[in-house]
């Protein structure tokens, strides 16, 4: 681990400069929101892109193409070792098992090495650069490109200004993935206009229509509010029984978690939404822990406002809301 370190720390600023700007997982200061930021302004209402080709990579890490990350690597000097770790095998139920595709699972260097393997796919599908000539010079997409994409990981985006052009993307990425070892999933292929919206890294960007014209709005996606609900009753099947204090304890990491990531977009009916849905599972629990007690007997005992503003009376003290968020 450590040798990985020393070869990250050694291969990532080379390659920093190498890679699309357009390709946000695994980088030093990018996030989902960056990548959700930069497909919102090629979506938005003056632009011509409302054909959006939706897709990802079947099983990515797991087949990647091992000559091609080494050939890639090949003028670094530390490419004997990164050839080495790529070919290590990995121990299962005490037999070492050989590895002949694919990048370590969990190495330090994994990440960067997965970066490198997939750096490419805007030359494949026609994406140009000009230089801007600007003071601090640099260069973007040349405004006669008709195409853009947005990479995460082994999941993308790409938009045109045409469905045949979105269409015509999967033979475009032909060579692109044969080089890499990796195929698309079929299953989540899709061809769609931005009025009938998409998901993407648990957001769902769609145009509506409004008084004041055409509006591209990010909500939370319905599998994103999905997945949150079942930790949520998650936690408290497994906090069942136990003082309320200590369920707190647990789920305000939780609530803190998917607040921040959901506050940047259109998310207060979701906030409200999930208020209420916790509002549920706290009362249903505190009626299993007082059985014997009243509704009133237990409002007066665990709802207050709560220590850090508002004037919720309904929420258990300790624990944070969701709406709160919001205003944060």
């Amino acid at each position: 681990r450590v040798y990985q370190n020393v070869v990250k720390n050694a291969l990532e600023p080379q390659w920093e400069v190498k890679f699309e700007p357009t390709s946000y997982v695994f980088r030093p200061k990018r996030s989902t929101h960056d990548a959700i930021s930069n497909l919102f302004n090629k979506l938005n209402t003056n632009s011509k892109k409302k054909w959006v080709f939706e897709e990802d990579f079947l099983g990515c890490f797991d087949h990647l193409n091992h000559n091609w990350i080494v050939e890639q690597t090949s003028m670094f000097p530390g490419n004997t070792l990164i050839k080495r770790w790529l070919k290590m095998g990995y121990i299962e139920q005490d037999m070492l098992r050989t590895t002949t595709e694919g990048t370590p699972q969990g190495g330090i260097v994994s990440p960067l090495l997965a970066n490198i393997a997939l750096c490419g796919m805007e030359e494949e599908i026609g994406i140009v650069y000009k230089k801007t000539y600007k003071p601090n010079g640099g260069y973007a997409i040349d405004p006669k490109c008709k195409i853009g994409r947005v990479l995460y990981a082994d999941d993308f985006v790409i938009v045109t200004e045409t469905k045949e052009k979105a269409e015509s993307m999967y033979g475009k990425l032909t060579p692109y993935l044969q080089k890499r070892g990796i195929t698309l999933s079929k299953e989540k292929t899709r061809v769609t206009h931005i009025e009938n919206g998409f998901d993407f890294l648990g957001f769902s960007l769609r145009q509506y229509k409004t008084e004041q014209g055409n509006k591209l709005l990010i909500k939370p996606s319905r599998d994103s509010i999905k997945k949150a609900k079942a930790k949520i009753k998650d936690t408290f099947a497994v906090m069942r029984g136990r003082p309320i204090k200590e369920l707190i304890r647990v789920l305000n990491p939780i609530i803190r978690g998917y607040g921040q990531y959901w506050k940047h977009v259109v998310s207060k009916k979701t906030f409200g939404y999930m208020d209420n849905y916790l509002f549920l599972k706290i009362t249903k629990h505190l009626k299993r822990l007082h059985p014997k007690k009243s509704w009133k007997w237990i409002t007066k005992r665990y709802f207050k406002k709560p220590n850090h503003g508002g004037n919720d009376k309904w929420t258990p003290f300790f624990l944070f809301p969701f709406i709160n968020l919001f205003f944060l």
